[in-house]
Order: C-alpha cells, then sequence, then structure tokens
C-alpha cells in the first residue's frame, strides 16, 4: 500500500481566538486570520491546518477534519 501524507488538518473549535491562542502556545504556531470569516490558518511544517468556528464546520467539536494527498484517487 502506497504511503499518504497529511497536508490539512481543520479543527472545529467554539473559539477561533481562544484556541489560537492554545494552540499558538502548545504548538507554537503561527496563524493567519480571515476577518471577514470564522477561520484561521496555520503551518506545521509540511502540514497546514486551520480552526474553523463550529457552526461553520463540516465536521463536530472534537472530530478533525483530516486532508491526505495523494497523486491520483485510483
Amino acid at each position: 500500500m502506497a504511503r499518504r501524507p497529511i497536508v490539512h488538518v481543520e479543527l472545529p473549535v467554539a473559539e477561533v481566538e481562544t484556541a489560537e491562542k492554545f494552540y499558538g502556545a502548545l504548538f507554537h504556531w503561527k496563524f493567519s486570520r480571515y476577518p471577514d470569516q470564522s477561520y484561521a490558518t496555520f503551518e506545521a511544517g509540511a502540514v497546514s491546518g486551520a480552526l474553523n468556528l463550529v457552526e461553520d464546520a463540516l465536521t463536530e467539536p472534537g472530530r478533525p477534519l483530516i486532508f491526505v494527498g495523494s497523486r491520483d484517487i485510483d
């Protein structure tokens, strides 16, 4: 089976600003904010990610959305 790396992670959060402070202190992530949206992105080495307000997220609290890289899907 081919290896497929995780390339992006979206974390649903109750408060984007509070989560930025928490994850920033814990992992030293730097965030880019999108003021018109409840969304903040970060880079963590080869993996990018985002904090997404729960009500706008594609998933539920405690259930991150994980994107896996692949050259093709067949």
